[in-house]
């Protein structure tokens, strides 16, 4: 099997997403901004001179102001519905398509048949972009790092016209000698240095260095690493294609006001179970243990509490885990603190198939057999009627916990009372 690799990664995902519907943010510095509406998450071209990606706004706010910058709420329904419109049209373009992250995908393309990989992928480009109004840009190789390479570069050259084909060796040559250690795929922030104090600064120093000597530096990756520069497929479908199973799952967020009763936690915590269990199901896993910890105080005083327990028998049953988590509530909140964030964790994930249920009776089996129909129900409603559409009374006692997000856009996509209107 011949394989071709194609990363075909969003633009300014968040960004343009917004630009869809607002096309007088063209040209502009403009910036999507995280939970609470503190730092920065997305940026365009115009604002990355003026904010570094992860910066709190109130620190570049003036700077902006003055480029005549725009900052808004994340819009994660919005995103998330314009990533599955991307995904979709790339389904239809290939057989084998792995979502790599919301904005991101890698293609299999070698026996398609192509004759002009760049022709294709610009075609491609067009389509996504006629059907969606998002950009892309596009990197083809033999292998996934240097297609990542490919595609890192293509955003960066401007007259690659966003689209690179690492095929043609000439190119990739060329073109590696410009990528910087830190845009090289599989270098993180505790290698890049390490490759610094050796005198190495470009994807093309590491293609070009002894596969072995990285190898005793970084284990197997860092040998791996080079061949994959050099045109070696290490990883086929070992990467992306066959992830690994999940181990645990976690679902945690800072709260939009600090909060003190137990009542205004308990939403929180049920929601953060809800997502984290529907997860699971998805994943056809089971939790053993489940852990909770809230974060009281300031950074300077800073309080974390947790707790944790063996679950009785292995589930991912939404009731079930919030009847769980509200009694690790109890164990865990102390009168007098400001709570500013919490979290739980479903541990010790094991296969559905692999569980021994502790059944009594056939009275249990019955209503065991009902309940995962009930979690199947309600996994339904949510996937066709959107998130939210059928959850548990304990989840919307209170709204104080949610994140603010003052500035966020209208459901364009996704809801008919917001759909944008023509004039």
């Amino acid at each position: 099997m011949k394989r071709i690799y194609a990363v075909i990664d969003c633009n300014n995902f968040f960004v343009s997403c917004e630009r869809v519907f607002r096309p007088e943010l063209e040209n502009r510095p403009v910036i999507i901004l995280s939970n609470n509406d503190g730092c920065a998450v997305s940026r365009s071209n115009e604002a990355k001179p003026l904010i570094a990606m992860g910066a709190p706004l109130f620190k570049h706010r003036a700077e902006l102001e003055r480029a005549g910058g725009v900052w808004l709420s994340a819009n994660f329904q919005l995103y998330g519905d314009m990533s599955r419109r991307v995904m979709s049209i790339l389904d239809n373009a290939c057989p084998e398509v792995e979502p790599y992250s919301v904005d991101e995908a890698f293609l299999q393309i070698g026996n398609l048949g192509i004759d002009d990989y760049t022709q294709w992928s610009r075609d491609l480009r067009q389509r996504i972009l006629d059907w969606t109004g998002l950009p892309v840009s596009v990197g083809i190789a033999p292998t996934k790092t240097l297609a990542k390479a490919a595609v890192e570069r293509a955003k960066k050259d401007e007259t690659s016209a966003n689209v690179l084909d690492f095929t043609d060796e000439s190119i990739r040559a060329k073109q590696l000698q410009q990528l910087p250690l830190d845009d090289i795929w599989g270098v993180g922030r505790r290698l890049a240095p390490k490759l610094r104090a050796y005198g190495l600064r470009t994807a093309a120093d590491v293609r070009d260095v002894d596969s072995k000597w990285l190898a005793q530096l970084y284990n197997i990756h860092g040998q791996r690493l080079v061949d994959e520069l050099n045109g070696v497929d290490c990883y086929g479908a070992e990467v992306t294609f066959n992830q690994p199973p999940k181990r645990n799952i976690t679902a945690s967020r800072s709260f939009g006001q600090q909060l003190r009763a137990i009542n205004q936690l308990e939403p929180a915590v049920a929601n953060f179970i809800a997502r984290a269990a529907a997860k699971a199901r998805r994943h056809q896993r089971l939790a053993t243990t489940l852990s909770l910890y809230l974060v009281a105080g300031t950074n300077a005083q800073r309080k974390t509490l947790q707790v944790s327990c063996k679950l009785d028998e292995p589930t991912s049953d939404t009731g079930l885990l919030i009847t769980q988590v509200q009694q690790l509530l109890t164990q865990a909140h102390q009168q007098g603190l400001h709570y500013k964030k919490a979290g739980i964790n479903l541990g010790g994930l094991v296969p559905e198939m692999a569980a021994q249920q502790q059944l009594d009776s056939e009275l249990d089996d019955e209503r065991y057999s009902q309940r995962q129909q009930l979690m199947r129900t309600i996994d339904g409603l949510n996937q066709r009627w959107g998130k939210g559409a059928a959850d548990f009374a304990v989840q919307h006692t209170s709204e104080d916990w949610r994140s603010r997000r003052r500035l966020k856009s209208q459901a364009y996509t996704t809801s008919w009372a917001q759909i944008q209107k023509l004039t």
